[in-house]
């Protein structure tokens, strides 16, 4: 349950070093933030990642989001056999666009908007 690899486009979007994830678990990570603790159903992630079940869309304020005025949200997913042998496998063709991918309340409220028909 503790991050072994996070791709570099959460840094560049997010500013936080994947030096200061890689080894640490999502409970370290959202310690002394209560935005991002209430941001989540966290236990809802925690018991899907233990029963090795899939999921998607998961959303959540990043766990390096220094201005709550321009928040950075992360959306992941997890597949079935992800944490299975196959995980190199998923990193060599591209896992990391399944991996945490940032984005700004700005691109979410506009992609929300395009569904809606506005």
């Amino acid at each position: 349950m503790r991050f072994t690899y996070v791709s570099e486009s959460y840094s560049t979007h997010t500013g936080l070093p994947t030096s200061e994830i890689i080894g640490k678990t999502r409970n370290e990570m959202r310690a002394g933030k209560p935005a991002v603790e209430r941001s989540a159903d966290w236990a809802w992630l925690h018991e899907k990642i233990a029963a090795r079940e899939p999921f998607e869309d998961f959303i959540f304020l990043s766990y390096g989001c220094q201005d709550e005025d321009d928040p950075v949200w992360v959306r992941i997913a997890l597949t079935a056999n992800a944490m299975s042998h196959q995980v190199s496998e998923y990193i060599m063709n591209g896992f990391d666009t399944y991996v945490s991918k940032p984005f700004r309340m700005d691109e979410l409220i506009r992609a929300i908007g395009a569904l809606a028909g506005r």
